[in-house]
């Protein structure tokens, strides 16, 4: 009874302290030591960590290198180990039992040379970037590229460069002359020689791949929809979206997709996601090479921002505003235009438009409409009393200032959409819009360019009446001429 007692409470001990250890890399050279950091460990002054070969058992006379553990966290440094599998494992109170432990590989120095082009495919007017690590220093080290599958003879160098003194770089461009579509092998030499140490193989084409979300910011409600541009016809190519910034990580992905190979210029469906900012990312051959990746963001359908936007105009009741409508019908209802320039140019404009429910306790805006778009000013709001249709007014047309005018019913259903322009080129040129009837009619007054001969008198003034006593639709009742 006495030893059952004693392994309950060393299994109670580990479920209260959760101890971690891990190095500080997983692949070490063999004249590196090794930084292990220990956290949670008990309060004994006998908890120790050892090195073990990574098969062995946890006997004492397998133990390559151990320490005592000063304390409950700590980081400890151990001396360099031959090439081999590692693992370093935690103890309490000068016991055998395993509390934590973490694996490490030891390999030769400078036996593996890292070597990429930081993606697959380039196109015909890119320079692949070239990045290497691990190379031995030495003089009459060199790179090159050449046509895949051609043969190290120097009749075949598309371009190269002497490495100097570089052991290392994130950064490296080749000179040569501009490649043609196919496929490439960047290839590492050392000595002066042909002996191949490391080579990394990519693809030039005509156009590059490109991926994006087709808008900059989602809601939590809304489905993710993704255009891969110029992507190749493998099956196994894939898609994935990730917390920016994020390494590739498969434990990072937030949705994902393969491509089935359907080649280039493709939507994908990928789902919702919670607020936050985003990557989607363009991957090869069901491998972790980014060769497409583009930004976008998802806002809390609450979206505060909007919320109080909203509740500061209608709390004040300041009717100059243009980019927010208190409904006059629906209580605690608002509509907001967010506005963002594109990357079109400053003149261009994308509206957001938002329906807000400013109850207090329940607040949120919803989003209605997510690609208003505008030249020159933003979207606005024209105002009608007594109804719960939305008008926006949009400007089309940034030299001769022509506008549409949209009717929404409570800012969702479109019901009808009108054009005007400015007198200098226009047919038709407006006046003003109105409610009448306690918001059962509505009126909109303006001016048409009718040729009769006379250049003063060929504008003529318009009134067209709407029945909208069903604000679901919108019903002509007169064209009249005044």
């Amino acid at each position: 009874m006495k030893i059952k007692f004693i392994f309950i409470y060393i299994f109670l001990m580990e479920m209260l302290y959760g101890t971690t250890v891990t190095t500080n890399k997983q692949i070490y050279n063999s004249t590196e030591v090794i930084n292990v950091s220990l956290e949670d460990m008990s309060e004994y002054t006998d908890d120790w960590v050892a090195i073990y070969k990574l098969t062995d058992s946890t006997d004492w006379s397998n133990v390559l290198r151990w320490k005592w553990v000063p304390d409950i966290n700590t980081t400890l440094t151990f001396n360099a180990l031959p090439v081999g599998e590692y693992v370093v494992r935690a103890f309490f109170n000068n016991k055998y039992q395993v509390i934590a432990e973490d694996t490490f590989v030891v390999e030769e120095l400078n036996n593996k040379i890292g070597l990429d082009v930081f993606k697959k495919f380039y196109y015909l007017r890119e320079r692949p970037r070239i990045r290497f690590f691990g190379v031995k220093e030495g003089e009459g080290n060199w790179i090159a590229i050449y046509p895949k599958d051609s043969s190290n003879d120097w009749s075949n160098v598309l371009g190269w460069r002497w490495l100097g003194d570089l052991t290392s770089t994130n950064d490296l461009y080749l000179n040569h002359e501009r490649f043609e579509e196919g496929e490439y092998e960047v290839r590492l030499f050392y000595n002066n020689k042909f002996k191949v140490e490391a080579k990394e193989n990519f693809f030039v084409q005509k156009y590059a791949p490109r991926i994006e979300a087709n808008q900059r910011e989602y809601t939590i409600e809304e489905n993710i929809t993704v255009h891969y541009y110029f992507a190749s016809d493998n099956p196994e190519d894939w898609i994935g979206i990730y917390p920016l910034g994020s390494s590739n990580e498969w434990k990072n992905v937030k949705l994902w997709k393969r491509t089935d190979g359907v080649g280039s210029n493709r939507n994908f469906l990928m789902g919702k996601l919670p607020a936050g900012k985003y990557e989607v990312r363009g991957f090869l051959n069901n491998s972790f090479d980014v060769e497409a990746r583009n930004y976008f963001n998802v806002v809390d359908y609450k979206n505060l921002f909007v919320v109080n936007r909203a509740k500061d105009v209608c709390k004040k009741r300041n009717l100059d505003v243009k980019d927010v409508l208190c409904s006059p019908v629906e209580e605690n209802i608002a509509y907001v235009f967010v506005n963002k320039r594109t990357e079109q140019g400053n003149d261009h404009q994308v509206n957001r438009m938002y329906r807000v429910n400013m109850t207090e306790g329940e607040e949120y805006a919803k989003l209605l409409h997510g690609n208003l778009w505008s030249i020159v000013t933003p979207a606005k709001f024209l105002k009608l009393e007594n109804t719960p249709l939305v008008v926006v007014s949009q400007q089309v047309m940034a030299i001769d200032e022509s506008w549409n005018f949209t009717f929404f019913y409570k800012g969702e259903k479109k019901l009808l959409s009108l054009k005007f322009s400015e007198p200098a080129s226009a047919r038709k040129y407006f006046m003003q819009m109105y409610t009448s009837e306690n918001g059962s009619k509505l009126n909109i007054e303006y001016q048409e360019y009718i040729y009769e001969g006379d250049p003063l008198k060929d504008w003529k003034d318009f009134k067209d009446i709407y029945d909208i006593s069903n604000p679901k639709e919108m019903i002509l009742l007169s064209h009249e001429r005044n």
